[in-house]
């Protein structure tokens, strides 16, 4: 690479007419030392942009699995409250389901029920108090909701059992009613209690 300018230098310094070139030559030279140096400044720019490019997709590819992580939590959190959803929404279409079977949410001929027996009601007999479709046991916790389905029951007092004979006679003459059943006991007080079981159609 160095031989053209050492011998341009010597020939100025000790001219020898043997050695001779031409001036295309020099600028030859010059022509491909400019395209070396091009070559060197685009390999050290492209080896600088792949390397930028790299460390980009380094810094990249971690923040994206953050994310990722991060998104994956919060879809395992949806799942779980969606299975929680799922799970009160099954509970709440079982239980609509036995209330509607039991009738309770039919309230055009239970308060007809409820108001039949209460016009029916002599003035002796005091009511104290009505239950619909009551349920078959006490209930606990995660149990199953067991009720006795078309049945009223009516608990008061009355001092006259002939009134109380002739109040479950007109109960019997209702339509709807398909069967009484009474229990009957006195307290202390010798006040006659009793508990008025109706069963409707």
């Amino acid at each position: 690479d160095y031989i053209l300018g050492l011998a341009t230098i010597m020939q100025y310094w000790y001219p020898n007419e043997l050695i001779q070139h031409e001036i295309e030559e020099i600028l030859d030279q010059r022509e491909t030392f400019k395209y070396k140096k091009m070559f060197n400044t685009l390999g050290i720019g492209m080896l600088l942009f792949f390397l930028s490019a790299l460390l980009i997709s380094y810094v990249a590819q971690g923040y994206f699995a953050d994310k990722n992580a991060e998104f994956n939590h919060q879809l395992s959190n949806l799942n779980e409250t969606y299975d929680q959803v799922k799970k009160l929404q099954e509970e709440k279409d079982s239980k609509q389901a036995v209330l509607n079977e039991s009738g309770i949410l039919s309230q055009s001929f239970l308060s007809r029920y409820i108001h039949e027996i209460g016009a029916t009601v002599p003035k002796s007999i005091s009511l104290k108090g009505i239950e619909l479709n009551p349920m078959q046991n006490q209930m606990k916790q995660d149990d199953k909701i067991e009720m006795h389905v078309n049945r009223i029951l009516v608990s008061g007092e009355a001092n006259s059992t002939g009134m109380l004979n002739y109040w479950i006679k007109e109960l019997k003459k209702k339509s709807w009613v398909q069967k009484v059943s009474i229990k009957f006991d006195r307290n202390r007080k010798q006040v006659g209690i009793f508990t008025v079981t109706i069963e409707y159609k």
